[in-house]
């Protein structure tokens, strides 16, 4: 990819200062993608994601994360 970028005249020095510049902003937006979250409001409730929940379905779905949660006692 890099040989790709320098074959299309792309400043590399000044694509690197970007890249450092807004890694954080960048590495955001890559952890977002990752998700799925498609739109708003998205919930992160335990391991699902959720897109629409009304209040009893969020209700439930942190119970159900908690109940997840929740240390296992020994046998």
């Amino acid at each position: 990819m890099l040989e790709s970028l320098r074959a299309s005249g792309i400043d590399m020095e000044a694509l690197q200062v970007d890249l450092r510049r807004h890694a954080e902003d960048i590495d955001a937006l890559l952890f977002r993608k990752s998700l799925s979250l498609a739109g708003t409001p998205s919930y992160l409730i335990g391991n699902p994601l959720y897109n629409t929940l009304d209040y009893a379905g969020f209700r439930r779905a942190v119970a159900n994360a908690r109940r997840q949660a929740a240390p296992k006692e020994p046998i």
